[in-house]
C-alpha cells in the first residue's frame, strides 16, 4: 500500500498535468532562444585630441583678439558642420547619421587643460581610429577656414578706417610742422639757455 501523501500527489499531478507540462516547455523554450542569441559585438572607442596653439609671440592686440574669438567660435556644432561629416562620410562610406550619432566633442573648460577631445564609438576598431583621426583633419581645417575668414573681415575693417587715420595723420603732421616753425626757436631757445623773442602772428 502507497502512502497517502504520495497518493494524493500522484492525483494532483494527474488533475494538473496539463498545466505542469506547458510550464516547463514554455520555461525550456524560453531559456533556449535566450541561450542561442548571440552575444553582441565589443563597441569600440577611438579618441583624439585637438591642443589650441597660438603663436609665440603675438605683435598687436589684433592678434590676441583674434585668438581668443578663434576659441570662443569653436563649438560642437561648427566642428561638427555638415561640410566636415559629409567629406569624412564620403571617405569612410558611413552615413553622415551615424557619424554624428557616434561622435562626442568635448570642448575644454577655462579653468581645464586646453584641447578638445574627439570621441568616436563603432563596432570595428579600425574603423573608429581612422574616423577619429579623419575628422580631427577636417576639423583642423574647418578651424583654419573659420580663422582666415575673421583675419579678414579685420583686414577689410582696417582698410576701410586707412583713408581716414591717414587725413588725421597728415592733419595731426601739418599741425606739428605749424607749431614748429611758430614755437620751434623758443623751444631752442630754452635748451640753450638763451632768450629769443618770438613775434606774434
Amino acid at each position: 500500500m502507497t502512502p497517502p501523501f504520495v497518493t494524493r500527489y500522484l492525483i494532483a499531478l494527474n488533475q494538473h498535468k496539463l498545466i505542469g507540462f506547458a510550464t516547463f516547455f514554455l520555461i525550456t523554450g524560453i531559456s533556449g532562444i535566450v541561450a542561442i542569441q548571440p552575444t553582441p559585438p565589443p563597441i569600440y572607442r577611438a579618441e583624439g585630441r585637438l591642443i589650441y596653439t597660438t603663436p609665440v609671440k603675438v605683435f598687436s592686440q589684433t592678434g590676441v583678439q583674434i585668438s581668443e574669438q578663434g576659441k570662443q567660435v569653436l563649438t560642437r556644432e561648427t566642428l561638427l558642420a555638415d561640410n566636415v561629416v559629409k567629406e569624412v562620410a564620403a571617405g569612410m562610406q558611413v552615413s553622415s547619421k551615424d557619424i554624428v550619432k557616434n561622435t562626442v566633442v568635448k570642448l575644454p573648460k577655462p579653468e581645464g587643460p586646453q584641447f578638445i577631445s574627439v570621441i568616436y564609438r563603432d563596432k570595428n576598431k579600425e574603423i573608429s581610429a581612422t574616423i577619429v583621426q579623419m575628422l580631427m583633419e577636417k576639423m583642423q581645417e574647418q578651424s583654419r577656414f573659420i580663422n582666415t575668414a575673421q583675419l579678414r573681415r579685420i583686414i577689410e575693417a582696417i582698410e576701410k578706417r586707412l583713408p581716414q587715420a591717414e587725413e588725421e595723420l597728415r592733419a595731426a603732421e601739418q599741425k606739428l610742422e605749424q607749431y614748429d616753425r611758430l614755437q620751434g626757436p623758443a623751444l631752442f631757445a630754452a635748451q640753450d639757455g638763451t632768450l629769443v623773442g618770438v613775434p606774434k602772428s
